[in-house]
C-alpha cells in the first residue's frame, strides 16, 4: 500500500499568509472595523466565515459576512500572478513523489486561487490530487479536508503525514488521526503548533527537505497490509453506534498503527543484528555483556565469597558496563564515586535516625542536590539511587558499610573488566557515518543553489533559505567532532591484542585530517551561500553579477555538489562511487567553466568595481572549495 503526504498550501508551501492578513485587514477597514493585524494572522487558515467570526465575534452583523469575504477575495486576487512559493516547496513535493509517496493538497483555497497557488509551487507532476474547500462541507479545524485527502490518496490515517503551518491545520490533522508536522514559516510559534498536535516542527519546506531522514517520513514503512477506508468507517460505527466519533477512531487507528510499527521495528532490529556488524549488533552484544557482568559478580560475591549483601556487586557491575561502553574510565570513575558516596551517606542517615523512612527523608534530598555537582557529570543520580538501594537492605553497622563498599568495588572491577576484555566496544562507525553525511548534505546544498542559479530563480528570499541550510551543516560538523572524541577515547585502552577481538577493522577509520578537510568544505559552502545571499540583496549589494555568468557558476557548483556526494560514497565504501573529480572529462568540464568565469570576471570589471568584487569573491570561494575536494588540483 502506498503512503500519503498531505500538505496545506497557504503558509506551508506558498509564502502567502501575510498577503492574506493584509487583504483581510483592508477588507475589515473598508467595512468600518478596526482590527489588529495580529488577530487576523492568528485566524488565517480558517474558512472565510469562521475567520470573520473569530476576529469580530459571534455577535457581529452576519449579513455583511458575504461582503467581507468578497472584498478579501478581490484584494487578495491582485496577487494571483505573483504569489511566492516558499524555498524548496516544489522540490520537497517532487522528492516525496519520487520516493513513492502520494502527494495530496488539503487547502481552504479553491477555484482560481488554488490554480494560482499551484502555478506558484510549480510541482504539478508530483501532486496526485487536491482536497479543496469546494469539496467538503466544513473546513479546518474540522477533519473533513484531511479525511477527504486520505480518501483521494486511498490510504488510512496510519499511512499518512499531514504538513501545515497553523494551529487549525494541526487540529484538523490530529482529529483525522494522522501524524502532524508543523512549519514555522507561517508565523505561528512552535509552542502553539506543538500544543495543537504537531509531532515535530521544522522551519520551512527547505528545512524539512534537508531533514527527511530524521522526520516522521521514515516512521512509515513502504508497505503494510491493506486497510480499506470502508473498514475505518465501520470501526467508527462499532465504537459509538453512530459513526460520528471520528476523533476517537483516529486516535485508535493511530495507536494500533504505532504498535504495529514498533513491532516491525523490533523485527527489523533483530534481523539487522543477525545479518552482520552494525548498531543493532553492538546493542545486542552490550546487553549480553551487561547481563554476563551481573551474573559473574553475583557468582563471585554470593557463591564464592558467600557474602550476605551480594546484591550490590551485580548491580554495580551492570551499570558500570554501560558507563564504560566507550572505555571511558572517567565516566566509570564518576559513577563509582557517586555509588560509594550514596552508600556512605545512606548508612550515616540510617545510623542517625535508626528508621528507614527517616533515613530516606534525610539522605535522598541531599544526594539529589549533590547529583547536580558538575564533577559527577551525568552520573550523579547514582548517588541517590544507591542510597535507596542501601537503606532498603536495612542493615547498618561499620561492618555492613565496609561490605557495601567492598561489593561496589568488586562489581566495578568485574563490570569494567568484562566491558574492556570481551569484545571491547570500539565504536568507530559514527565517525564514518557523520563524515559521509556531512559530505552528502554539503553536496545537496550546492546542488540546490546550482539549480536555482541555472533556472534564474535566485532572489533574496531563496538566498536566505539556502544560507540557513548551509548553516545547519555546522550541526553535523559538531556531531562529527563528538563522534571523533568518543572514538579516540575508545581506542585509547583497546590497543594491540584487544582490537583484534573487535567485529570490524579499526585501521580503516578515516584519519582526523578528513575531519579538518570536511570542516573546511563546510566553511566554504557556508561562505559561498552567504556571498550569494549578499549579492541577491539589493540593499547590501549595489549590483549582482550578470545572470549568464551566474548560470555558469551554477554549473560549476553542480559539479562540486556531485563531487561531495561521490566523496560520501567513498567514505561509506560504496563500489564505483563515480567521483567526477577523478574523471578526466568531468575535471576538464570544470576547468572550462572556471575559465568562462574568469572571462566573466574580466567582463564584469568593465562595468564597475562592485560587480567585480562580488563575482571575484564567488570565484575565489569556488576555487577554495575545489581545492579541498580535490587536493591534487591545488596550484593547477
Amino acid at each position: 500500500m502506498t503512503r500519503a503526504a498531505v500538505f496545506d498550501v497557504d503558509g506551508t508551501l506558498a509564502d502567502t499568509n501575510h498577503l492574506h492578513v493584509t487583504a483581510w485587514w483592508e477588507a475589515f477597514r473598508q467595512a468600518g472595523h478596526q482590527v489588529p493585524m495580529h488577530a487576523v494572522h492568528r485566524a488565517v487558515g480558517l474558512p472565510s466565515t469562521d475567520l470573520i467570526a473569530h476576529v469580530l465575534g459571534e455577535d457581529r452583523d452576519t449579513s455583511r459576512d458575504t461582503e467581507l469575504s468578497a472584498a478579501h477575495k478581490t484584494l487578495y486576487g491582485q496577487y494571483f500572478e505573483r504569489l511566492p512559493a516558499l524555498p524548496d516547496a516544489g522540490r520537497l513535493l517532487e522528492r516525496l513523489h519520487d520516493g513513492g509517496w502520494t502527494v495530496v493538497l488539503a487547502t481552504s483555497a479553491g477555484g482560481a486561487e488554488l490554480g494560482a497557488l499551484r502555478r506558484a509551487i510549480d510541482a504539478d507532476r508530483a501532486i496526485s490530487a487536491t482536497a479543496s474547500a469546494d469539496d467538503v462541507d466544513e473546513g479546518k479545524p474540522a477533519p473533513e479536508p484531511v479525511e477527504h485527502a486520505l480518501e483521494l490518496a486511498g490510504v488510512p490515517a496510519g499511512r499518512a503525514v499531514f504538513i501545515g503551518d497553523t494551529v487549525w491545520d494541526m487540529r484538523a490533522g490530529t482529529r483525522a488521526g494522522v501524524r502532524c508536522v508543523g512549519l514555522l514559516c507561517g508565523g505561528i510559534p512552535r509552542a502553539d503548533l506543538t500544543e495543537a498536535g504537531a509531532d515535530v516542527v521544522y522551519d520551512d519546506p527547505a528545512h524539512l527537505l534537508a531533514s527527511l531522514a530524521d522526520s516522521p517520513w521514515r516512521e512509515i514503512p513502504h508497505a503494510c497490509p491493506p486497510v480499506r477506508q470502508g473498514n475505518r468507517r465501520s470501526m467508527t460505527r462499532v465504537i459509538n453506534g453512530t459513526g460520528s466519533d471520528k476523533a476517537t477512531t483516529g486516535r485508535l487507528a493511530r495507536a494500533v498503527d504505532a504498535v504495529r510499527w514498533e513491532t516491525q521495528s523490533v523485527g527489523r532490529a533483530a534481523r539487522a543484528a543477525v545479518r552482520g556488524p552494525g548498531r543493532e549488533r553492538d546493542l545486542l552484544i552490550q546487553s549480553l555483556k551487561a547481563a554476563l557482568a551481573a551474573l559473574l559478580a553475583w557468582l563471585v560475591a554470593q557463591v564464592w565469597l558467600n557474602d550476605p549483601m551480594a546484591l550490590m556487586a551485580p548491580w554495580v557491575a551492570l551499570v558500570l558496563v554501560q558507563a564504560t561502553v566507550y572505555s571511558s574510565l572517567v565516566t566509570g570513575a564518576r559513577q563509582f564515586a557517586a555509588i560509594c558516596i550514596g552508600a556512605l551517606v545512606a548508612s550515616g542517615a540510617q545510623a542517625v535516625t535508626d528508621d528507614t523512612t527517616g533515613a530516606l527523608a534525610l539522605s535522598v534530598p541531599v544526594l539529589v542536590l549533590l547529583s547536580n555537582w558538575p564533577r559527577f557529570g551525568d552520573q550523579g543520580i547514582y548517588a541517590a539511587t544507591t542510597a535507596v538501594f542501601t537503606i532498603a537492605s536495612g542493615t547498618v553497622s561499620v561492618e555492613a558499610v565496609g561490605h557495601r563498599l567492598g561489593q561496589a568495588a568488586l562489581g566495578a572491577v568485574i563490570g569494567v573488566a568484562v566491558n574492556a576484555l570481551i569484545l571491547p566496544p570500539v565504536h568507530l562507525r559514527d565517525v564514518r557515518e557523520n563524515l559521509a553525511a556531512l559530505a552528502r548534505e554539503a553536496g545537496e546544498v550546492l546542488s540546490a543553489v546550482a539549480g536555482d542559479l541555472r533556472d534564474g530563480e535566485w532572489d533574496a528570499q531563496t538566498a536566505v533559505g539556502r544560507l540557513n541550510a548551509a548553516k545547519r551543516l555546522q550541526d553535523r560538523l559538531d556531531a562529527l567532532r563528538s563522534a571523533r572524541g568518543w572514538s579516540r577515547e575508545s581506542l585509547r585502552l583497546t590497543s594491540g591484542a584487544l582490537r583484534k577481538l573487535h567485529r570490524a577493522p579499526t585501521e580503516a577509520l578515516p584519519t582526523e585530517d578528513e575531519d579538518e578537510r570536511l570542516g573546511r568544505i563546510t566553511g566554504h559552502v557556508t561562505a559561498l551561500t552567504r556571498s550569494l545571499a549578499v549579492a541577491a540583496d539589493e540593499e547590501r549589494s549595489p549590483a549582482s553579477p550578470d545572470p549568464e555568468v551566474l548560470g555558469s557558476y551554477g554549473k560549476l557548483l553542480e559539479l562540486l555538489g556531485d563531487s561531495c556526494r561521490a566523496e560520501a560514497d567513498r567514505l561509506l565504501g560504496e563500489e564505483e562511487p563515480g567521483d567526477p573529480l577523478l574523471d578526466e572529462r568531468t575535471e576538464a568540464a570544470m576547468r572550462d567553466l572556471h575559465s568562462a568565469l574568469q572571462g566573466g570576471l574580466t567582463k564584469e570589471a568593465g562595468q564597475g568595481a562592485a560587480r567585480t568584487a562580488v563575482l571575484g569573491t564567488l570565484v575565489l570561494q569556488a576555487e577554495n572549495l575545489w581545492a579541498d575536494l580535490n587536493p591534487q588540483a591545488r596550484g593547477r
